[in-house]
């Protein structure tokens, strides 16, 4: 009788909060016009991490500090080239100025029913994006750890997260040992457009982040890369030239994202 109590009332909390929302209709075919003002922010990790999940649940990782990388200037850098090729104004958003604001622009939405609401309060930011700042949509990239799926058999799969832009390697162990090496760019990225309000950030795919369910669904994983041809000896260590593989292959993460993006802001 006490669990169905709490059941109900927790229940009712969450009904009252989502009646609270705005739910938004289904987006309508939308094309930002020559010209439109595109707000840009990113505080994606600086920090390069090397994970070897091994053979047998055995598990390696080094953090290096490559903050010279200097991935979030190069992905607004690669925003401002790309916007302005496709005939779009380039804002760098300050997040300074948003949080004084008191804007979180990955809290705008909720999902209600398998569709999009506007969180409650949330007409107050977009007010100040679309008539202050003078924008036609947000593009918003944040930390978020990445799902790995290794070690899978019948028995299910083991889940490990990785939180920084790097590399992971893999040890598949059955009659001999496969090494796998992936360059990861970790994200979560939010993409609204704002008048008619519209969240146009779709996931590439939707499951587990693993080569099979990418290429079931048809579509690339926008958070990491294969490195062919790519060997280390010593899985605790890597010289400057194979870093120099990593950052390379981890921007040409950045550029895809950023032209998929680019692309994502016309229904047409």
């Amino acid at each position: 009788m006490k669990n169905y109590i709490v059941k109900t009332v927790l229940a009712i909390l969450v009904l009252s909060a989502l009646s609270a929302c705005t739910t938004l209709p289904p987006p309508e075919s939308f094309d930002l016009k020559n010209g439109a003002r595109i707000g840009v922010i990113t505080n994606i990790a600086e920090s390069i991490e090397h994970k070897h999940f091994g053979a047998w649940g055995k598990t390696s990782n080094k953090v290096y500090d490559e903050s010279n990388w200097a991935l979030n200037d190069y992905m607004h850098s690669e925003f401002k080239r790309v916007l302005s090729q496709n005939g779009y104004e380039y804002v760098r958003l300050s997040q300074q100025e948003l949080d004084e604001k008191g804007i979180a622009l990955s809290r705008l939405f909720v999902v209600n029913a398998k569709q999009w609401a506007l969180a409650p309060n949330a007409e107050s930011s977009i007010d100040y994006l679309r008539d202050e700042l003078k924008l036609d949509a947000v593009i918003n990239y944040q930390p978020n750890a990445y799902s790995v799926r290794t070690g899978c058999s019948a028995g299910g799969c083991n889940e490990r997260r990785f939180t920084n832009p790097g590399l992971y390697s893999i040890s598949n162990s059955a009659v001999f040992t496969i090494d796998e090496f992936f360059a990861v760019l970790p994200f979560r990225k939010n993409m609204v457009i704002l008048d008619p309000i519209t969240n146009v950030a779709k996931p590439d795919y939707i499951g587990s982040h693993d080569s099979l369910t990418a290429a079931l669904a048809g579509r690339l994983d926008p958070h990491r890369r294969t490195l062919k041809k790519f060997k280390l000896k010593d899985k605790k260590t890597i010289s400057k030239e194979k870093l120099s593989r990593i950052r390379s292959e981890v921007k040409k993460l950045i550029t895809d994202n950023v032209e998929r993006d680019v692309n994502s802001l016309s229904s047409k």
